[in-house]
């Protein structure tokens, strides 16, 4: 795998149980990027729900690293995730 090809901000997205989480790990092996998984970010103890406000700031601060990997769903603020990998 070329690494120099693959850019420095890098989502993963798809059906529950189909690898994200697989495969962000083994990408930030190969490719040294932290990985954020969204689950962990959006659930707090309890299973309780972050509200949508909350969520949407979060990941707008979230983004602002030159670095990841982003590994959820999430389609309510994946224009945020995804505006700045175009960066």
């Amino acid at each position: 795998m070329n690494k120099s090809k693959l850019g420095k901000r890098i989502m993963i997205i798809g059906s529950c149980g189909s690898g994200k989480t697989t495969l962000a790990i083994q990408l930030s092996n190969i490719l040294k990027l932290p990985i954020i998984h969204l689950d962990k970010e959006y659930w707090k103890p309890g299973w309780v729900e972050t509200s949508k406000e909350e969520w949407e700031n979060k990941q707008n601060k979230l983004v602002l690293d030159e670095n990841w990997i982003i590994d959820g769903n999430y389609g309510g603020t994946f224009d945020i995730r995804f505006m700045f990998c175009l960066r």
